[in-house]
């Protein structure tokens, strides 16, 4: 079936289902009700290709298995545009490529990847809107990747030796590791669960980044200059040394649940080189956070650099 027009779904869902290998072309449009759906499901295995001129948009388009039959491999191939505004969406079944462009351009919508999309093309989330990744994922392979909302890996994050350049706010549920994570242009949330997102065998870089949340840091650097916001964990591992500097921009009253807090998960000790500072206000070092279900382990600090308390009413406290 050819399609060289527009096709355009009065009822507000469209549901298409594919025999084998397809070649979509044409305009399709979910209409303009406020539950305007695209649904695209695999009867047989085989590839579907998106044309370069075709289009689909919609508030929701979904790639998923069909429901009249049992789930079946199939691969999407995507040269053109795709735009959704509450909700884009592929099973663990498909394999997705993208060489044109995906995007969730409205606020409150999503943008749901089993696993890593190889991307050649563009993928953009809106201000206000969220991707999630729920399996492993490289961030750093992604490609041209244009985030103004909240982007959720919800699996380990494994750089692979490279360096990412962090675009817009990011949130790793398991453990970031293997590689530079660049803060410049971006900033990342750990998770508020126990011990939190594990940072491990990890440069972090930049000048200007932000993170917030719980962080278990083993064997990480931090290169230049990041900024925690309230609600922030540093649970040390081992021996750690900082070689650059951390600010506590915490605002409001001094208690637990906004302050900057150091604990450590094993005996070590954490040591602040030459030239090295952590500086701020409301930030704790802790023997036990119970929050963090960590037990009291003794551990030492040590600071051949800079612990100053420098924002007006805030301290630092043992």
């Amino acid at each position: 079936v050819i399609v060289n027009g527009t096709v355009v779904n009065g009822a507000g869902s469209l549901s298409l289902h594919f025999e084998g290998d397809q070649l979509l072309t044409g305009v399709f449009s979910g209409g303009s009700t406020s539950s305007s759906s695209i649904r695209l499901q695999p009867d047989t295995p085989g590839t579907l290709t998106i044309a370069p001129t075709a289009s689909m948009t919609a508030r929701f388009i979904n790639f998923t298995s069909s429901p009249c039959s049992t789930v079946v491999p199939f691969a999407v191939v995507n040269n053109g545009t795709i735009r959704a505004s509450a909700q884009f969406s592929t099973t663990a079944s498909l394999n997705f490529s993208n060489n044109g462009t995906v995007a969730i351009d409205a606020a409150l919508g999503t943008m749901t990847f089993p696993s890593l999309p190889q991307n050649n093309g563009t993928l953009s989330v809106a201000s206000g809107a969220t991707a999630v990744f729920t399996g492993p994922a490289n961030p750093a392979s992604l490609g041209n990747f244009q985030n103004s909302g909240l982007v959720v890996v919800e699996g380990d994050a494994d750089l692979a030796g490279g360096t990412w350049h962090v675009p817009g706010q990011w949130r790793i549920i398991g453990t970031l590791r293997n590689g530079t994570a660049d803060l410049s242009n971006g900033s990342l949330n750990g998770a508020f669960i126990c011990r939190g997102t594990r940072l491990l065998n990890l440069t972090i870089a930049g000048s200007t980044g932000r993170m917030r949340g719980t962080f278990s840091w083993g064997n990480t650097t931090l290169l230049g200059t990041v900024t925690f916001d309230a609600l922030s964990t540093v649970i040390i591992e081992g021996d750690t040394t900082l070689t650059g500097t951390i600010i506590a921009d915490v605002l409001g009253p001094p208690t637990e649940f906004r302050s900057l807090l150091f604990a450590q998960a094993s005996p070590g000790t954490f040591t602040i080189a030459p030239g090295a500072s952590v500086r701020g206000g409301y930030i704790e070092f802790r023997t036990v956070i119970p929050s963090t279900c960590l037990v009291s382990i003794p551990h030492r600090v040590v600071n051949n650099g800079s612990l100053i308390a420098d924002r007006a009413g805030r301290s630092i406290a043992f």
